[in-house]
């Protein structure tokens, strides 16, 4: 997987205030994650944004995504504790 810039960009290091314009960073650092598979991150910079600015386009964006998230994640769950569908 590609490294993730922590530092001052990562999502832990933002104060959860409204912010309009942060909140629409915070989503498209969510979607480029989970465009390349990190769905952790992706999930991590969701909450962010809509915590930033939960009435804006973007925070509500998050949300959306989030929810079509959810599914994927509880896969991925299954899939590395070795649980597969029945046949």
């Amino acid at each position: 997987a590609p490294e993730r810039c922590e530092g001052r960009t990562g999502p832990e290091s933002h104060n959860s205030s409204r912010n309009p314009k942060q909140a629409d960073a915070l989503y498209n650092r969510g979607a480029i994650s989970a465009n390349q598979g990190e769905i952790e991150a992706a999930r991590s910079y969701w909450l962010e944004a809509i915590a930033s600015g939960p009435e804006t386009p973007s925070g509500n964006k998050a949300t959306d995504s989030l929810k079509r998230l959810e599914p994927i994640m509880i896969l991925e769950k299954a899939v590395d504790s070795g649980v597969t569908s029945p046949r």
